[in-house]
């Protein structure tokens, strides 16, 4: 193998999205960006405060000015900015519920104008999934929703939002999760369908975000065998695809390859130089994804400098009032200025993570009490009393999760006046409750609406859409 020389490894570095654990940047990762690292993508354990995480960027664009600093800001469920108090906006599945253009620009205008006012340069989101299985365990309220049509119109008004504020948006996970039961962070799902099918279906939404101009977007660790024996993420037929037939000039991302320290950088920056030293990669098309990285910054700039700051204050208000709006009310809930909540905690998939949700946390001084429930436990139900008010389990994608279900079994039996708030995906209900609260998310923004919706009477100036409970 020839020798390897300074540009060579900024080439290969150049292409590559690095990450570390702690609220700085270590001094090898400064040093790596110094070398040519194309980026990093900041996580929940990189984030104490918005204060913090703009000395944090600083430091990082110190380094190397046009490094690309990215984030999983999906509001709702997937937050790395508010993962220790629950996301301050609502996320997709909310906005495909209302399914309004201009709420669904607004709301990603005011994350990607936080983020970029943090110094931020991309957001890998949206989700352009359609969630078209009840069973995915991956997607779920991530997505616009299960209507294509509905994700179709969405993705490209998020996309339009975000990069309105200067912020690439990275529209994933390319070709389409929603049709899948496998979560492609353990293994590499597999879909049935022929491109053709894709592309009258699941693709629709992906389309119509590159045709917005997202100047990003994230490749899946997704099987199509009609198409290739190689994911998505690695799959030189699935780039010919988006470049050829979808026209996408734009940055392609792989989703995570867990590359999360110095050594397995470096290893990877290594292998990609043996590789174009080899002639196994052509250099041309190296030096032209690297100057797709450039252009993006460089397009993006501008906006991002002249982007008006937000007060966290206002969009927090705001995403309450979204929220709200998106509640599904099935049967009687009755609002109460007592009850008590029981919150079922099941484990979190890897890509929410641990962040904070639900509605013990937002109790506040309203009169209510809580617990939580962890999986296996079982509530005991003998102090819980009827005039006391409602009794409120919290759940969160039960139609997925025997324990939920069973933990509302349990409490029906002894409370036949039982509200359940859904936090997930709305499944099949149990006919035996009273009511059921939809929020089609977990974020605080859904957890205050609910809670609002509970302690209190609904506003007349807003009505709720009302469904029947059976039937």
């Amino acid at each position: 193998m020839a020798y390897m020389t300074t540009d060579d490894r900024r080439l290969a570095a150049g292409l590559l999205l690095g990450s570390f654990r702690g609220t700085d940047a270590p001094g090898w990762f400064l040093d790596l960006i110094a070398e040519g690292l194309g980026g990093v993508v900041l996580f929940a354990d990189n984030v104490g405060d918005d204060d913090q995480l703009r000395a944090l960027c600083a430091r990082l664009t110190d380094a190397r000015s046009d490094v690309v600093i990215a984030m999983d800001e999906e509001a709702g469920d997937v937050t790395r900015l508010d993962a220790q108090a629950g996301s301050r906006l609502p996320g997709p599945a909310v906005l495909g519920v209302i399914d309004e253009d201009t709420t669904t620009r607004k709301i990603a205008t005011l994350l990607g104008r936080r983020l970029a006012d943090i110094g931020v340069t991309m957001n890998l989101a949206p989700c352009a999934d359609v969630n078209l299985r009840p069973d995915n365990p991956i997607v779920g309220v991530r997505a616009f929703s299960a209507d294509i049509a509905v994700a179709e119109r969405q993705a490209p008004a998020f996309v339009e939002g975000m990069q309105r504020a200067g912020v690439a948006a990275c529209v994933k996970h390319f070709p389409g999760h929603g049709g899948t039961s496998i979560d492609s962070h353990a293994a590499a799902p597999v879909l049935g369908e022929s491109f053709d099918e894709m592309l009258a279906g699941p693709l629709r939404p992906f389309v119509a975000a590159i045709r917005a101009g997202s100047h990003s977007l994230m490749t899946g660790h997704l099987l199509v065998p009609a198409v290739d024996d190689l994911p998505a993420s690695i799959s030189r037929r699935w780039t010919e695809i988006l470049r050829d037939r979808l026209h996408f000039d734009g940055v392609i991302v792989t989703d995570a390859l867990d590359m999360g320290a110095v050594e397995p950088i470096a290893a990877t920056i290594d292998a990609i130089v043996a590789a174009l030293q080899d002639r196994q990669l052509d250099r041309r098309q190296l030096e032209t994804s690297v100057q797709r990285i450039t252009n993006m910054q460089r397009t993006l700039a501008t906006a991002r400098a002249e982007s008006a700051k937000v007060d966290c204050g206002a969009i927090a208000a705001y995403g309450r009032s979204v929220a709200a709006r998106a509640l599904r009310i099935e049967g009687n809930v009755r609002s109460s200025t007592t009850g008590h909540v029981i919150e079922c905690r099941p484990e979190p998939n890897i890509a929410v993570g641990v962040t904070a949700w639900g509605l013990v946390d937002v109790l506040g001084e309203t009169g209510w009490s809580g617990e939580y429930l962890h999986p296996g436990q079982m509530p005991v139900l003998d102090r819980h009393d009827a005039s006391a008010g409602p009794l409120v389990v919290v759940v969160r994608d039960a139609a997925r999760d025997h324990w939920q279900r069973d933990v509302i079994e349990r409490c029906v039996a002894k409370r036949r006046d039982l509200i359940v708030v859904e936090m997930g995906w709305p499944g099949p209900i149990n006919d035996s409750i009273a009511g059921r609260i939809c929020t089609f998310g977990a974020s605080r923004a859904s957890g205050e609406a609910a809670m609002q919706r509970l302690t209190n009477e609904p506003d007349q100036q807003e009505p709720e859409r009302e469904v029947a409970l059976h039937g």
